[in-house]
């Protein structure tokens, strides 16, 4: 049986299969964009929920409410950028998405430093105007969160690439992510959806 499916019933002689789903709280419009992108190009069902801001209490509202929803065998995952979120609030949310078994995933400024890594390296001294000025730069016209970026197989591959060279470990990702700017956890959902180990 595919290992992103799931037997749900038996009619006749068959069985039909329903797709796991990857369900993906995201914090805006750039987020959600390249993941609807991601899923297309490589054929996985992706599920982005907007939340339109980053400040955790409304990203944990919106989690609870999906949550109750998640049919067996699907997928939970968070991508915030770190922005000017307090350090403690980070870790406390980082604690409380570990006992509900959600795969939280920051990027330290913003979602912006994965998105680069899809072109070159992103250096740690990038702030946010930065990133996005390199971003245009790279893309050859001025980078629009509303309209997100290009994707290929091959850029996606060149991300994961790039980010665990600075991130590679899962289990340590968040506390390496909030003291390193210019780094993302992304990549690692990335390669997980992908197929990968991430």
């Amino acid at each position: 049986m595919n290992p992103k499916a799931e037997r749900i019933s038996r009619h006749g002689n068959h069985t039909v299969q329903r797709r796991v789903v990857e369900i993906l709280v995201v914090e805006g419009t750039s987020e959600k964009i390249y993941f609807e992108r991601l899923g297309k190009i490589a054929d996985i069902p992706i599920h982005p929920i907007d939340c339109k801001g980053g400040d955790i209490p409304k990203i944990r509202r919106v989690c609870e409410n999906e949550l109750s929803k998640m049919r067996k065998g699907d997928t939970f995952g968070i991508v915030m950028d770190m922005d000017n979120t307090p350090l403690a609030d980070i870790r406390e949310f980082d604690g409380w998405c570990r006992k509900k078994n959600i795969r939280l995933c920051i990027s330290n400024p913003s979602f912006e430093v994965f998105l680069l890594m899809h072109y070159t390296d992103a250096r740690s001294s990038l702030d946010q105007d930065s990133l996005e000025e390199s971003l245009s730069h790279q893309i050859g016209t001025r980078y629009d969160k509303a309209k997100g970026i290009r994707l290929t197989k091959t850029m996606v591959s060149d991300a994961i690439h790039r980010g665990k060279r600075t991130i590679a470990d899962p289990s340590t990702g968040v506390e390496n992510c909030l003291s390193k700017p210019g780094t993302t956890m992304v990549h690692l959902l990335v390669e997980r959806l992908m197929g990968g180990s991430g």
